[in-house]
């Protein structure tokens, strides 16, 4: 695997340049930086003045401050049970979907004589997590029964669904979280609304807010229809270990499900499945050779 440092830096710019210099980034590194190792990931991005990081997992996060990172990083997942000392430890951020999260939050922050940093999620469509928009007359007041020390509310945030295509979805989820944020009590100083993923920064910068959390787009993943090409950022290289001339009627692969039609010559290449090849790409996938 080769990822070019270069690739992934001008992406950052990119979604910089669009959302404007005033618009906070935390980019995405979870999953390894999607795969492509994330102390190389942080390493690229700190001298562009990230605002902080997103992971999914609070492993994740300490694995960052274990890397000396101080700067914010938030744990855009629901948190287990057993998982919130080490992220209250680890000085990271939090999304809270529900009120026992909030409690567990507080209780684990008391215990450890800490401050526990959340941020406040509203599911205004997407439906994996999240406070749901249209109930914050029900789960709104016990929130903010709750809210004060040792408890830090940073941010609030709702994570588009549909950004990668034309549409109102987009817009209609904006409408949904800011209506949800009236209906509660004004955030403290400096807490941070953001709602835009890669395609919501690229196609809808008037909902950037007060930050924007890129992630595919950053890595060479193209974020939607109409919107700027990435840099591609990774490129996946093996050698030729074989060739052969192959005659009509020859077989290839599992299940020979290729058959060739007249002379032929073949190549194998030294990857597989066992090395995350899809065999499902038989038959429809393509290489490049030699350029």
């Amino acid at each position: 695997m080769d990822v070019s440092i270069q690739a992934f830096q001008k992406n950052f710019l990119l979604i910089r340049e669009t959302v404007g210099v005033d618009v906070r980034i935390l980019p995405m590194v979870k999953a390894n930086a999607y795969g492509l190792g994330v102390e190389g990931a942080v390493e690229a991005l700190e001298p562009l003045g990230p605002w902080g990081y997103g992971v999914a997992a609070v492993e994740e996060g300490v694995r960052i401050r274990e890397m000396g990172i101080s700067k914010p990083v938030l744990v855009l997942s629901p948190v287990p049970p057993g998982s919130y000392r080490a992220a209250v430890d680890a000085g990271l951020s939090v999304c809270i979907s529900d009120i026992g999260a909030l409690h567990r939050l507080k209780e684990t922050a008391q215990e450890s004589g800490r401050t526990g940093g959340f941020h406040l999620e509203v599911d205004t469509g997407m439906g994996r997590a999240g406070f749901s928009w249209d109930q914050v007359g029900s789960w709104g007041p016990q929130v903010e029964g709750l809210l004060g020390p040792p408890l830090r509310w940073e941010g609030s945030f709702t994570h588009f669904h549909s950004a990668d295509g034309v549409g109102r979805s987009t817009a209609d989820q904006w409408s949904r979280l800011n209506r949800t944020l009236e209906a509660l009590p004004p955030m403290p100083q400096g807490a941070l609304v953001h709602a835009c993923n890669s395609p919501g920064a690229l196609r809808c910068p008037e909902f950037a807010a007060d930050a924007v959390r890129p992630g595919i787009f950053l890595y060479g993943g193209v974020a939607g229809e109409g919107l700027p090409s990435p840099e591609p950022v990774a490129a996946l290289r093996a050698r030729v270990t074989f060739l052969r001339e192959a005659r009509p009627g020859d077989t290839v692969g599992y299940g020979a499900t290729y058959t060739a039609a007249g002379p032929e010559r073949w190549a194998t290449v030294g990857i597989g499945y066992g090395d995350g090849l899809p065999r499902l790409l038989s038959n429809q996938g393509h290489a490049l050779l030699a350029g």
